[in-house]
């Protein structure tokens, strides 16, 4: 059954293919019954009312698209996604009211009124395929659930490991910082002037036989010398993937009531005793924030990257808090620096 789950959130994101489902097919029938429309209210040829509006839909979401995509370039707090979905959605009727109008114009030639015919028309039939299109499509397709199901606070107080170490990339991708799961020792690490860090892993140690955590693309860079142990590193090794399937389990074979499965578009967890399921998951087009390095902590709690921040989320508590901006965190239950 999880398997199978895995499986197909790996390989599908469901918005990629309802919008590609739109693209291709969706357009041609929406042309279709835009064009019926203004044919029957105006009483022009259905004929070539249907074929102007199929082709009105096609060239709005090739030019449109690009243009929705720049909308996305600023930066957005998890707490605005709903105001950039309203954004999204009314910037894109607005759009196609504006690249579809000459084609309705064109089919409203030699009509009287033509002008006027030719808003009202518009502003009918793109309300009205707008409205079917996001009330009984986007609305299966798309998904927020992480927004919805989950309770967002601004405070770490309900971390059980609080003194668990991080390390991770900030935002900017030229620092490398440390810091423990509730905010205290933030430190720098290291920073550069001419990298930019992609991640942080684990490369073998020839001389010490161990695992130092690293800094790619210069995986010559030692971030902490002799981090993990070959036994460390082989219960580690498998999870700590960009695009796996599974996150690190710091748990302890004894300390597992919840199981935690990952594609890079959710985050799955599953109370086999209770039968709880809860699914972290954000839908939604022109926004692609992907679930990257997730680990997991004793007492259920897990830290992952989401977008451009890297977030914790209790199973017991269903709250989630943001832990900082940034990428590629590294969890350490005890400091290996230290030691």
């Amino acid at each position: 059954m999880i398997s199978n789950w895995i499986c197909a959130n790996v390989i599908i994101n469901r918005i990629a293919i309802g919008a590609g489902l739109h693209l291709v097919v969706f357009n041609l029938i929406i042309g279709i019954f835009e064009g019926l429309c203004l044919g029957l209210i105006f009483k022009l040829p259905k004929w070539k009312t249907m074929g102007l509006m199929i082709c009105a839909n096609y060239v709005s979401s090739l030019l449109g698209v690009p243009f929705l995509q720049e909308i996305t370039a600023a930066e957005i707090e998890p707490c605005q996604i709903k105001a950039f979905i309203i954004k999204i959605v009314v910037a894109a009727y607005l759009l196609t009211l504006l690249l579809e109008f000459p084609f309705v114009y064109w089919a409203c030639k030699r009509t009287q009124f033509r002008l006027i015919k030719s808003i009202l028309g518009s502003l009918f039939v793109q309300t009205i395929s707008y409205s079917i299109l996001f009330a009984f499509w986007y609305h299966l397709v798309c998904s927020v659930s992480i927004l919805d199901t989950v309770n967002w606070v601004e405070t770490s107080d309900f971390i059980k490991n609080k003194t668990a170490i991080m390390y991770y990339i900030d935002s900017s991708g030229k620092n490398i910082y440390r810091m423990n799961l509730d905010g205290s020792n933030q430190t720098l690490m290291n920073t550069s002037e001419t990298l930019t860090w992609e991640e942080l892993n684990f490369e073998l140690n020839s001389k010490t036989n161990t695992y130092d955590l690293t800094a790619f693309p210069d995986p010559n860079h030692i971030i902490i010398q002799s981090a993990l142990s070959r036994t460390e590193y082989q219960e580690r090794r498998m999870a700590r993937q960009k695009w796996g399937y599974y996150a690190e389990d710091l748990r302890g074979n004894d300390n597992q009531k919840w199981d935690i499965y990952r594609s890079i578009y959710n985050i799955y967890l599953t109370n086999e005793s209770t039968g709880q399921k809860i699914s972290l998951r954000l839908d939604i087009p022109f926004l692609n924030w992907l679930f990257l390095w997730p680990v997991i902590l004793p007492g259920d709690e897990v830290v992952f990257q989401w977008g451009k921040q890297i977030c914790i989320y209790s199973c017991y508590e269903n709250k989630l808090v943001v832990l900082t901006k940034g990428s590629s965190p590294v969890v350490f239950l005890e400091d290996p620096k230290k030691n």
